[in-house]
């Protein structure tokens, strides 16, 4: 089968990329926000991205007959490189054997799914639907691959004052890449938070006012203990720590989320991941009606990574935001601030 490219004027099916061998990657030594701009990422990948439309699940798997070419030598991986509260992408390529050299290596793609392992071969990237577990087949455009690679090294944290304000800031390392001033770093110290496998940094200043009008209700609702003054919050993927690469975006919103759910619950554990288990199956035999599903009912690739931490922080927030508030700061009698 000879995969068509994508029309425009084409309603149905759903677009998969391809991001093929070729592109020399981007530079570690050149990660800022200039060189990571939408223009300039946009400019260095068009020549590296095909598209095409997919009808059933037998049409991917023909695609991954052409385009990556398994063989009985190569090790064919799918990963769940990205995701959020709706959407996960999904990448299909052949992974480098340990024992190989690195030549001809798709650097790109690798670099797309966090440097898991090195891909041999042009990558397949498709996304999916999980809002209701239906699993469905999105379009991927250049926008998707250029925010994709966006998030791999530029990350958002944010800046909470005790008069609720809260800022959005990038960085590309750590949290306090800007805030690098030598009498705030030496005062600063960071208490991790975690839930489920990620976890929140919590930059404090031991040195903050412990007033009243001074505490930060914010980061206190969230850590469950008094915090004063200013905090910088950022998030991380615990089993990945030692890598920024793993570092994720948190934002005004989710943090927000997270403040709201927070005061109607006494700690994490009171939340509950067992409701969101998937209960799909895919032990399903490989028969022709599963092999030409429409893709608004995929169950190929399987996902993963589900429920994942936003899909999940996301759910019990719509499912709690009616419960009254529970959490008084006057029932704190620690202070973050006071840890040395």
């Amino acid at each position: 089968m000879n995969l068509p490219n994508y029309s425009e004027g084409d309603s149905e099916g759903a677009i998969i990329c391809v991001v093929k061998v070729g592109h020399s990657g981007f530079d570690q030594n050149d990660w800022n926000e200039h060189s990571l701009s939408y223009s300039n990422i946009r400019e260095s990948i068009t020549n590296n991205l095909d598209y095409y439309k997919i009808h059933t699940v037998n049409d991917l798997m023909t695609s991954i007959s052409d385009i990556i070419k398994p063989s009985d030598t190569s090790i064919l991986n799918i990963t769940d490189f990205y995701y959020d509260s709706e959407t996960v992408f999904q990448a299909i390529y052949n992974q480098q054997d340990p024992n190989e050299s690195n030549n001809d290596i798709n650097i790109l793609a690798t670099q797309l799914i966090q440097d898991k392992c090195k891909v041999k071969s042009d990558m397949i990237v498709v996304k999916r639907c999980i809002i209701n577990n239906d699993f469905k087949y999105l379009n991927v455009n250049i926008n998707d691959i250029i925010t994709l690679i966006q998030h791999v090294f530029i990350h958002k944290a944010v800046y909470i004052k005790p008069n609720n304000d809260i800022t959005e800031f990038n960085y590309v390392y750590n949290a306090l890449d800007l805030h690098t001033d030598k009498l705030v770093g030496d005062n600063i110290r960071y208490h991790e938070f975690k839930m489920l496998n990620y976890t929140l940094l919590f930059y404090v200043n031991i040195n903050s006012d412990r007033n009243d009008n001074n505490i930060n209700l914010i980061a206190s609702t969230i850590y469950k203990t008094k915090i004063y003054g200013d905090v910088f919050i950022s998030l991380f993927n615990e089993s990945e720590h030692n890598s920024s690469s793993y570092n994720y975006d948190l934002t005004i919103e989710f943090v927000l989320k997270l403040y709201e759910l927070f005061k109607r619950i006494n700690s994490f554990d009171d939340l509950d991941v067992l409701r969101y288990k998937n209960t799909k199956t895919y032990n399903e035999s490989v028969n022709d009606d599963y092999l030409n599903d429409s893709f608004n009912k995929p169950r190929f690739p399987e996902i993963t990574y589900f429920p994942n931490f936003f899909y999940f922080i996301n759910a019990e927030y719509n499912r709690l935001i009616n419960n009254p508030c529970i959490f008084d700061i006057n029932t704190c009698n620690n202070v973050l601030n006071d840890i040395k």
